[in-house]
């Protein structure tokens, strides 16, 4: 045991220092130690791109065409490290922090995941720390045009995080295709408070299933909000679900999926009034046009519930486009994406929603975010 907490402090270490380096990008190095195998290796995603929007949500706004940061997926980089043991057992570190591409700024030092890991082969692996939720991966699986969580277009899950603090997970290894991921934290968002009055528990059980053309996962999570701050929305739930799936059959891919989210009080997060039960869903396709080219193409629709007895708030979103893959590092989008809201859904962002077409809103949630727009953008991966 004493010879695991030295491997991960050497981890912890070497990593710090290999992130100095300045000519870093895409590499990967080992150690040979006794009994041990030492792994080290830095990745990450840089995206951006020109984006022409008209914000026809909001009252009084007029168009915009700026270049932007994180139009496909976030721009990320993180640094991993990993120890091999002799007797198949292994432990590791990540720490992933984002950035703007668009005026390299740093958002919020390692926020994106910051995570110790044990695993031994054939067992799974339990995980600690800051981490992404299944339901990040899945979007990128499963949304056609690969959006990343801040695009709220597959799941209801957006509207809090798609990672989560104090995360104690354990990830199974794979049977015949099938396998999941389980965990639970007792706050989701920061350090647990004193007595936990303030904290937010939450659990989520997520299983993956991939067996040749076929892969499809659910995703199914739970927050209780214990705020002594706001008793009047103290001990609210939410139960959220989602199902996903997609099938290649050769000259095109299939997608879709389904989930619901209901609450047992008003939104405890942002507008009061919303939330008590939500649904959505989607389907799309990707279809090779010529050789690296793909044309994709998604349409989902969201039908929200009002606890005040209003108009049920309903959102239709659609995205097209094609895909230029150059390479297995490097994508270029050109998307046109709108919102198609009722009055009910203008000006909220659970209900409004953000699409699949990676608008990110401007101006706040009760400015709506933009109607429509048209993106050229590039992500490269290393």
């Amino acid at each position: 045991m004493n010879k695991i907490w030295t491997t991960l402090l050497v981890l912890f270490c070497a990593s710090a220092l290999f992130a100095q380096e300045p000519d870093s990008k895409a590499r990967t190095f080992t150690i040979e130690m006794p009994d041990t195998q030492l792994s080290f290796g830095v990745y990450g995603v840089v995206d951006g791109g020109v984006r022409y929007a008209d914000r026809g949500i909001a009252p009084g706004s007029t168009p915009r065409t700026a270049f932007d940061s994180s139009i496909g997926r976030p721009s990320r980089l993180g640094f991993a490290s990993e120890a091999n043991f002799e007797d198949l057992l292994k432990a590791g570190i990540v720490l992933e922090r984002g950035f703007s591409s668009d005026n390299g700024s740093d958002l919020g030092g390692w926020a994106r995941q910051a995570l110790v890991y044990f695993a031994k082969d054939g067992y799974g692996k339990l995980v600690f720390g800051r981490q992404q939720l299944p339901i990040f991966y899945q979007a990128i699986i499963f949304d056609p045009l690969r959006a990343h969580a801040d695009a709220g277009m597959l799941s209801l899950n957006y509207k809090y995080t798609p990672r989560v603090d104090n995360l104690m997970a354990y990830e199974s290894p794979a049977w015949k295709g099938l396998s999941f991921k389980t965990g639970y934290t007792f706050n989701y968002n920061n350090n647990e408070t004193s007595g936990n009055d303030n904290d937010i528990p939450m659990a989520f059980f997520a299983p993956h299933y991939k067996n040749g053309k076929l892969e499809a996962a659910l995703n199914l999570q739970y927050f209780r909000a214990a705020s002594t701050t706001n008793p009047v929305r103290d001990g609210a739930e939410v139960t959220e679900g989602d199902a996903f799936a997609l099938y290649n059959f050769g000259p095109f891919s299939l997608h879709g999926g389904a989930g619901f989210r209901h609450a047992s009080q008003d939104d405890f997060v942002m507008f009061p009034g919303e939330g008590s039960d939500t649904f959505q869903f989607f389907t799309g396709v990707r279809v090779p046009v010529v050789k690296k080219v793909e044309f994709l193409s998604v349409y989902s629709r969201r039908v929200t519930e009002s606890f005040t007895g209003g108009d049920d708030a309903i959102t239709n979103e659609y995205a097209t486009g094609f895909c230029y893959t150059p390479n297995k590092n490097l994508q270029f989008y050109l998307v046109y994406s709108d919102i198609i809201n009722n009055a009910a859904a203008k000006n909220s962002y659970l209900n409004g929603g953000r699409l699949a077409s990676h608008i990110p809103g401007d101006g706040g949630a009760t400015a709506g975010g933009y109607q429509s727009s048209l993106t050229l953008s590039a992500t490269y991966i290393f």
